[in-house]
C-alpha cells in the first residue's frame, strides 16, 4: 500500500475542502508527526483532528535521536522551512513515503533527497482520476479554497483547471441541474466540509 506523509497545510486544505473521506477512498495511507497534530490543535482544526482519533491519519512521535536528526535537517535546509515542516520530511524519508506539502522550501528539500513530492492540487487530480469526485467538484473546491485565502500558485491553478477542462463558468452537472451558479457552488463547498455519515442527495451525487 502506498504511504503519504502530509504537513499541516495539506491537512487543513482537506478539512476546508471537505475531502478527507474522499481522500481515504484512494487507499493511500495518511501519516504525519505529533508536531503537525500540535499545530492543528493550536489552530482549532477539530475535523482534521477527528481523523487522528479514528486512526485514519496515523500520528508518529519521534525519539530523542530522531529529534536531533530533524534539527540537523532543519539546519541543512537552511530556509524558511520550520522544525515542524522538517519533521514530516524526516518521516517521509524514514518510511520511504511520498511527501505531500505545499511548502516550496520543503518540497525542494525533499526533491533534493529523492523523495517523491506532491501537493494539494495533486490530491484533487488524483481524486478525479480515480473517479472519487468529478472534475467539476474538484474545480469548485479549489475555487473555494482560494476564496479562503489558501495559497496556490496562479499559473499552476490554471494548468490544473484546464486539465480538468473547467473554466470559471463551468458548473458540475449535479449542481447545474439544481440551478446553481458559480457563487452558489462555492457556497455549497463551504457547507459540505465533511463527506462522511449523513452526506446524502445532492452532496452525494456531486461526488460521483
Amino acid at each position: 500500500m502506498k504511504v503519504a506523509v502530509q504537513d499541516a497545510n495539506v491537512l487543513i486544505d482537506l478539512e476546508l475542502a471537505g475531502l478527507f473521506e474522499a481522500w481515504f477512498q484512494t487507499g493511500i495511507e495518511a501519516h504525519t508527526t505529533s508536531f503537525i497534530r500540535a499545530e492543528l490543535e493550536k489552530g482549532g482544526h477539530r475535523l482534521a483532528l477527528s481523523y487522528f482519533t479514528s486512526g485514519q491519519v496515523r500520528e508518529h512521535g519521534l525519539t530523542f535521536e530522531e529529534l536531533a536528526a530533524v534539527s540537523l535537517l532543519e539546519q541543512e535546509v537552511a530556509s524558511k522551512a520550520k522544525f515542524n515542516d522538517c519533521s514530516v520530511l524526516f518521516l517521509a524519508m524514514k518510511l520511504g513515503a511520498m511527501l505531500i506539502s505545499g511548502d516550496l522550501a520543503l518540497r525542494k528539500a525533499g526533491q533534493q533527497r529523492r523523495v517523491e513530492v506532491r501537493g494539494t492540487l495533486w490530491i484533487f487530480d488524483e481524486l478525479v482520476a480515480r473517479k472519487v469526485i468529478s472534475s467539476g467538484v474538484a474545480a469548485a473546491r479549489l475555487e473555494y479554497l482560494r476564496s479562503q485565502d489558501r495559497y496556490f500558485p496562479e499559473a499552476e491553478c490554471q494548468t490544473w483547471l484546464k486539465k480538468w477542462r473547467v473554466r470559471a463558468e463551468y458548473i458540475d452537472p449535479a449542481l447545474k441541474a439544481a440551478g446553481w451558479g458559480v457563487v452558489e457552488a462555492a457556497a455549497f463547498c463551504a457547507n459540505t466540509r465533511s463527506l462522511s455519515g449523513g452526506s446524502k442527495g445532492l452532496a452525494g451525487a456531486a461526488l460521483r
